[in-house]
């Protein structure tokens, strides 16, 4: 499993949170306000294979490569 976490503007927020809620393989995608910045924190949970297409729903928004880390996570247990 990856983590996604993208810190983003109000101005990109909702486009971002729509082009990856259409992205097969992308769960458990949250947004809340980065307190001391004002931007938007995005976090997603990526399968591997989907990990392709969600980093060019970020590049699609220029976004720059410090504003967002994806990274592999080992899961230990399953939640129900």
């Amino acid at each position: 499993m990856l983590r996604l976490r993208a810190d983003v503007l109000q101005s990109k927020r909702d486009r971002l949170i729509a082009d990856l809620a259409a992205i097969d393989g992308v769960r458990r995608l949250t947004s809340d306000p980065e307190l001391r910045s004002g931007q938007n924190l995005i976090s997603a949970d990526v399968e591997p294979a989907a990990a392709d297409d969600v980093l060019e729903a970020l590049h699609a928004l220029d976004l720059h490569h410090e504003d967002f880390v994806l990274v592999r996570e080992e899961v230990l247990t399953q939640g129900l």
